[in-house]
């Protein structure tokens, strides 16, 4: 099942999410969004890991589920690292604009930056010398 296909009361819960600290509904959701995209990107993952991320999408306990998702990766004939990674860095990205981040982000951050850094693209020239 897609990341994206959960259950009703987890995408109710996921809506009325708020992290301490931020003002934002938005940055929240969109932080749930980035893990989606890492999920689906994972190119499957264990009924067990996918109940314990939607546990900690429906409490509010992002920092737990975006460590979890860190130290997973996506598996080697499914999943889509450069997507994996991105999505993951965004994240953390946004949860480190949070009022006094939890350090292990800041780690964790940093691993997705290392991980993701050989699966980008590098943009082709926008003109010719002639």
């Amino acid at each position: 099942m897609p990341a994206h296909r959960l259950p009703a009361k987890a995408r109710s819960a996921i809506a009325s999410l708020r992290i301490p600290g931020w003002g934002s509904d938005l940055a929240e959701l969109a932080v749930v969004d980035l893990f989606l995209t890492a999920m689906d990107a994972m190119g499957g993952i264990r009924a067990g890991h996918r109940h314990g991320l939607q546990r900690w999408f429906t409490t509010g306990n992002l920092t737990a589920a975006y460590l979890s998702l860190v130290f997973a990766r996506p598996l080697p004939r499914t999943g889509d690292p450069a997507t994996y990674w991105t999505a993951l860095t965004t994240a953390g990205e946004l949860l480190t604009t949070a009022p006094n981040p939890d350090t292990r982000i800041r780690h964790a951050l940093t691993h997705c930056r290392t991980e993701a850094a050989p699966h980008q693209k590098s943009a082709p020239p926008t003109s010719h010398a002639g």
